[in-house]
């Protein structure tokens, strides 16, 4: 998960995004990976406090209950995904609904992915201390309302996007190349991308 910042005077930063191996803290990836963690820590008995979580996420999976089963069953999904990074990260919308169910284990996990992402926000006021930052959100992890609320507890209700996050990187761009990026402009760009189907 990165975070890019800047404080309306030509000053920008970025802030994490430094991919799976060792940083990508609070991304869909990483609750994927949690969350498979959990449930391998719960298959072979390091994990004796969250029973809770294994059969609702054994069961959107489509696995068997039965832990031998469900152990064989996750190594075979596992060797034969084709994009294993964006299947893990898909994981993340089975957590979220599961914390938006009430289930506590889930909401841990949800609750640890807001924490990373406040991180990144605090960062960046770090860097622009005279400027109030206000926060919005891009991608498919920020679809999890759990999330974006909590968030929102700590760093105030978000200001909703107006771009996806490919409008982001156009928007960059047109900055960089010197356009005259207005709100019109803004709001063409996010119809085009609508039209496109490239909302997410």
């Amino acid at each position: 998960m990165r975070s890019w910042a800047t404080d309306g005077r030509g000053g920008q930063v970025k802030i994490g995004g430094w991919g799976g191996l060792f940083g990508d803290e609070g991304s869909g990836f990483w609750i994927g990976r949690q969350a498979l963690a959990l449930l391998t820590a719960l298959l072979d008995g390091r994990n004796q406090a969250d029973h809770a979580f294994f059969a609702p996420f054994v069961a959107a999976m489509g696995f068997p209950t039965e832990k031998a089963a469900c152990g064989t069953a996750l190594l075979e999904w596992y060797g034969t995904l084709r994009h294993p990074r964006a299947s893990v990260a898909a994981l993340a919308r089975i957590v979220s609904d599961l914390a938006e169910g009430g289930l506590e284990p889930a909401r841990r996990l949800m609750r640890e992915a807001a924490d990373h992402l406040c991180a990144h926000i605090e960062a960046a006021q770090r860097h622009f201390p005279e400027t109030s930052l206000p926060w919005s959100y891009a991608g498919g992890t920020f679809q999890s309302r759990f999330l974006r609320e909590s968030v929102a507890v700590r760093h105030g209700v978000p200001v909703p996007p107006r771009l996806p996050p490919v409008g982001g990187g156009l928007l960059n761009a047109a900055r960089l190349a010197g356009w005259d990026v207005d709100d019109a402009w803004i709001e063409r760009v996010s119809v085009a991308l609508r039209d496109a189907g490239l909302t997410s």
